[in-house]
């Protein structure tokens, strides 16, 4: 019990980490600017809440990865075409 107590207190600090990045994107509004990038962020965010749910923390981890890389891809794309 102790060690899945610090396994989940890690993964809320992964998903805080990220909601930070998906702010981002949401305030430059990403995900009309480039859809595409954004919406495959949020697949991959979503997939890794479900594996998190579900204690898969291996994939978890690797979707809440994927999904703050993406999410920062569709930032930064987005910001580009702002410009």
């Amino acid at each position: 019990k102790v060690v899945r107590a610090g396994i989940i207190a890690k993964m809320k600090d992964r998903q805080t980490d990220i909601d930070g990045t998906v702010q981002m994107a949401d305030d430059i509004k990403a995900n009309v600017a480039t859809p595409d990038e954004y919406n495959k962020a949020k697949a991959a965010y979503d997939k890794a809440i479900a594996a998190a749910n579900e204690d898969d923390w291996d994939t978890a981890t690797t979707g809440f990865d994927e999904a703050k890389s993406l999410y920062e891809e569709a930032y930064n794309k987005s910001k580009e075409k702002k410009k």
